[in-house]
């Protein structure tokens, strides 16, 4: 099937989601057709089948002349069946990762992930949980149990990553404008990635002039993890308060973020191996206009777009740790980063790495702080198909520093084509060009700019 044309150099891979996605059509119908007595017994039976093969083309940052390139297909799919007899519902979603053109990611993206188990032929199970939708009392009560989606796709601090997580959340709402919300979950369990990190999960909800959340994590990390100069043997723990504020409207949207994250770690940096305390910040503030520029109605309405984000980075001059640091925080998509700009694909703590260092930033750098701002054009329509363009910028420089490297990471012009042709068909092109800064440099010579390409194609049947 054409869904699949992009991992031609994985039979199974290709025999198996062909046949899942005709299971899905064989009994789409099936249910269609059951009595009147059968669809009372079971209210709903849902399947669906999304692929998103894409295109990446890039280069690693260097100042060697004979740099690496690379290009290559990558794809990820889904099959999600979810059944539904109220109160309960039972969800189950498998999904699969897989590349063409290289047999692994390129080392810029090699650590990608985690989380995610490595691209290959097999299907791996991202979501399999049972929920119950009631009341307590008068109010909504709704829980789920197993393999749970967690957070929202845009977290500083706590994120799936689209994979699912074991634990279980219950959330109760119609409280006045208020709601409360309680999660658990563990990494560990997932059988798959390096992450080992068991974490609770409460946030109180208030609505009035937006959306206010406010939460508080506690994390028990055990994963190993090396920092600059030396491992760190891990058994960290992290206490984080969390500010969310959303609003949007029909021309104004605003979002924002903060966290306040204090713990330790034992450091493996020292020795006799002890206890380091960190103490962190991060935040995030993003807004969207959508209107027409005085003298050019000939462009129409046009959405405007603005972004500043910080994450603290380490003083080196105080005995704590004040490098924001958050596992769980949303980062990647399958084979890709999907953070502030197409080459870096920038948090506020870490981007694609360039180096060998915990974060992928030059050696002595933490934190990163990001401004950005892009415009996105009217639909334009060519032989039927809306077409949409989009220019962005986006300045990315190192919170903090240390031996007098310069903490400029560099500068991003990006172009995109995008259209929504139909309910089930998204696509978008994007080509950039990434300047490095003098962060890069080596014996005063700066890496060349690098230009690159992505190509994202999505596909959805429900």
């Amino acid at each position: 099937m054409r869904l699949f044309l992009f991992a031609r150099n994985d039979k199974r891979s290709l025999t198996l989601l062909t046949l899942l996605t005709l299971l899905t059509s064989q009994l789409k119908a099936q249910v269609a057709q059951l009595p009147q007595a059968a669809e009372n017994a079971i209210s709903m039976i849902d399947l669906s089948v999304t692929a998103q093969p894409a295109y990446y083309a890039l280069s690693e940052i260097s100042t060697s002349p004979r740099r690496a390139d690379y290009s290559f297909f990558a794809q990820r799919a889904s099959v999600n069946i979810k059944i539904k007899e109220d109160p309960w519902i039972f969800n189950f979603r498998m999904e699969h990762i897989s590349l063409a053109g290289v047999k692994e990611l390129p080392p810029p993206l090699a650590n990608t992930s985690t989380r995610y188990p490595k691209p290959g032929p097999g299907v791996f199970v991202s979501q399999a949980y049972l929920a119950h939708e009631g009341t307590l009392g008068s109010h909504p009560l709704f829980f789920k149990a197993g393999t749970i989606p967690i957070g929202r796709n845009d977290s500083l601090l706590l994120d799936d990553n689209g994979i699912g997580v074991f634990g279980f959340q219950i959330k109760i709402s119609g409280l006045g404008p208020l709601s409360l919300e309680y999660m658990n979950g563990n990494t560990e369990t997932s059988g798959f990635g390096s992450d080992r990190i068991i974490f609770n999960w409460l946030a109180v909800g208030f609505e009035r002039t937006g959306r206010w959340t406010l939460a508080m994590l506690t994390e028990a990390d055990k994963t190993p993890r090396v920092l600059e100069g030396g491992p760190v043997s891990g058994k960290a723990t992290r206490n984080s308060f969390n500010l969310h504020y959303d609003q949007e409207k029909a021309n104004f949207a605003f979002h924002s973020e903060f966290v306040l994250s204090q713990g330790r770690y034992f450091s493996g940096l020292t020795d006799p191996v002890q206890k380091v305390k960190s103490r962190t910040v991060a935040y995030v503030f993003e807004g969207l206009w959508r209107g027409r520029l005085p003298k050019m109605d000939f462009l129409g309405p046009l959405e405007w777009n603005l972004l500043y984000a910080l994450g603290s980075g380490d003083k080196k001059n105080t005995e704590v740790d004040e490098a924001y640091f958050a596992p769980l925080a949303t980062r990647f998509d399958g084979a890709r980063r999907t953070g502030w700009g197409k080459a870096l694909g920038a948090t506020t703590f870490d981007a694609l790495a360039s180096t060998g260092t915990w974060n992928g930033l030059p050696a002595g750098l933490s934190g990163v702080t990001t401004f950005g701002f892009g415009v996105k054009s009217k639909p334009y329509y060519l032989l039927n198909v809306p077409l949409r363009l989009g220019v962005s910028r986006h300045e990315l420089r190192a919170t903090e520093g240390s031996g007098g490297i310069s903490k400029e990471l560099g500068g991003e012009w990006s172009f995109d084509i995008s259209t929504n042709f139909a309910e089930r068909f998204k696509a978008t092109v994007g080509l950039y060009r990434f300047t490095p800064g003098k962060a890069y440099e080596i014996t005063g010579e700066t890496p060349r700019p690098i230009n690159g390409v992505q190509a994202i194609v999505t596909l959805a049947f429900e």
